[in-house]
């Protein structure tokens, strides 16, 4: 049975018992103070049952009292577990003493984490104990004998990065227990979207965001976005572009927290002149002997061709290919050249012949 309903059970047999007893000697004035004493003194009395009890079923052939992954265990000779306690264990090797569990809490700050501090850290250690009789740090925390079971610990000046902070507490009899907890030291951290090539006229945009941190300044090169700026946003510098943008750009974007801490990422642009067409064949699809006409218009060429053919940077042509043709469209500009394609699919009408049945 539980333990709570086993004490309880310990209290009223013992006091029936000794009421029974003092009634039938009719000394019921002796009844009240001892039913008081009782009272009184519940917790002594419960505890004193209970390693009583304990120790006489842990010395019961084939039944032990076993501490064993923070329980404790009644185990029989097979060590099949015949029942689990909670809080309070006998201990193991035939029982006994009513004995409260080793038990270790560890927290940062009064948490049990995880936390996340700004660099340089500075936080409280506090740790608690119960039936210990000496506590060690473990992982990330300084190997060292703590300097009492139970107790706090200030600890400075702790750098960015991820920690594990532990501790191992010890009884009497080498049980162990073991708590930890997880300590994130940041920074101001910044994060920029790729810019790269841009083509005119498509808008040149900064966009950035940014976490752990108080306030944020742009910078450039050339001299064209500075300044305070929010923590997290997005900014065309030219929309749209045009041959006037065209060259190389450098962005930087350097944000603080409030102590100090600094973080600054850069993306570099380049803005470049390309021909830009549309080019299209209308009908796609023909049959011979119609033709098809190509079609198209550019912007940022200095010259274009069709399969090799030299052509204006916009204009028409006829086509009647003998089979379906694909056509490139290749044209040049200020920072090199591009290509785009149409194709005419060529198709057949079916003859169709009558035959005459022979009578």
């Amino acid at each position: 049975m539980d333990k709570i309903y086993f004490n309880k059970f310990l209290v009223f047999v013992l006091i029936i018992t000794l009421s029974f007893l003092f009634v039938l000697q009719a000394r019921a004035e002796v009844i009240i103070n001892i039913i008081d004493t009782a009272v009184n003194a519940l917790n002594t009395v419960l505890n004193t049952a209970l390693g009583i009890t304990e120790k006489i079923i842990g010395s019961l052939p084939g039944l032990d009292f076993i501490y064993k992954d923070g329980e404790c265990r009644l185990e029989n000779a097979e060590n099949a577990v015949v029942h689990i306690y909670s809080g309070e264990c006998g201990g193991g090797n035939g029982g006994g003493g009513g004995v409260a569990a080793l038990q270790v809490d560890l927290q940062v700050n009064h948490s049990q984490g995880p936390v996340t501090l700004t660099k340089p850290a500075t936080f409280e250690m506090e740790w608690t104990s119960l039936n210990a009789t000496k506590c060690v740090t473990q992982f990330d925390w300084a190997a060292g004998d703590l300097p009492d079971v139970n107790g706090t610990l200030q600890v400075s000046n702790i750098t960015q990065g991820n920690y594990k902070y532990g501790i191992q507490c010890s009884d009497a009899d080498n049980n162990t227990a073991t708590d930890f907890v997880q300590i994130d030291v940041v920074g101001p951290q910044v994060i920029m979207e790729n810019i790269g090539q841009i083509s005119v006229p498509n808008p040149l945009r900064v966009s950035w965001s940014s976490n752990y941190a108080t306030a944020c300044a742009a910078s450039s090169a050339p001299n064209i976005w500075n300044g305070s700026k929010a923590l997290n946003g997005s900014q065309d510098i030219y929309n749209p572009t045009n041959a006037s943008n065209r060259g190389n750009y450098s962005f930087t974007m350097t944000c603080t927290d409030d102590n100090n801490n600094s973080a600054s990422v850069t993306k570099t642009a380049d803005v470049v002149v390309l021909p830009d067409c549309n080019f299209s064949a209308n009908p796609v699809n023909i049959v011979l002997p119609a033709s098809s006409t190509l079609s198209w218009g550019c912007s940022y060429a200095d010259s274009c061709s069709i399969n090799g053919r030299g052509v204006g940077t916009s204009g028409s042509m006829g086509v009647s290919p003998s089979q379906t043709t694909t056509y490139n469209l290749t044209c040049s500009g200020l920072d090199g050249s591009k290509s785009w394609q149409a194709t005419v699919n060529l198709g057949f009408i079916p003859i169709i012949k009558e035959i005459i049945p022979r009578l």
